[in-house]
């Protein structure tokens, strides 16, 4: 999946937040401050303006008309009398409306769900990885001597011996006369 980038300017400066790293947008009137681990940054855009640029992520979800939530920075999830209640995982609540908890538990189940998947399938790939290194007959060494060639036999007899493990490889050097 490509990673896509939420590009807003401040009176100062323009910000970039690559989709996966945004923790929370939350909106206050006009203005909409996005949260983003250690960087936060307040911009001149509307909640809906900001959803748009957000639309093609699988993991921004919009739980409450104030806030857009990032699905795989939450810490917790509780219900409560309203709806539900998020922990983020930079220890921020946010609420969920009780008209989008239904869609909300929903969306949230399947990226979890999703996660787990891409995290057995890893798993498999690298349990098949290490199993196949494991089950592999050991590779024969070449060793490289300059001998004689009456000592690379007796060499050669001793490797027979280890079944094979090893092959001696004599290199014949012509010295100049």
């Amino acid at each position: 999946m490509a990673d896509h980038v939420l590009s807003v300017a401040t009176l100062k400066e323009k910000f970039s937040f690559l989709h996966r790293d945004i923790v929370k947008v939350q909106a206050l009137g006009a203005y909409s401050w996005i949260y983003s681990g250690e960087k936060k940054c307040c911009c001149c855009k509307h909640l809906n303006a900001i959803m748009k640029q957000l639309k093609p992520s699988g993991y921004l979800y919009r739980a409450h008309r104030s806030y857009i939530v990032n699905v795989d920075k939450i810490y917790q999830c509780t219900k409560n009398g309203k709806g539900y209640l998020l922990i983020m995982t930079d220890g921020s609540r946010v609420p969920v409306s009780k008209r989008e908890s239904a869609g909300f538990m929903k969306f949230y189940n399947r990226r979890k769900k999703i996660v787990a998947e891409m995290d057995t399938l890893k798993k498999n790939q690298i349990e098949n990885k290490i199993s196949s290194m494991i089950s592999t007959p050991p590779r024969k060494f070449k060793i490289f001597y300059m001998i004689p060639m009456k000592s690379s036999r007796l060499l050669n007899r001793w490797c027979r011996l280890l079944n094979g493990a090893c092959s001696v490889w004599p290199l014949a050097l012509r010295l100049p006369n």
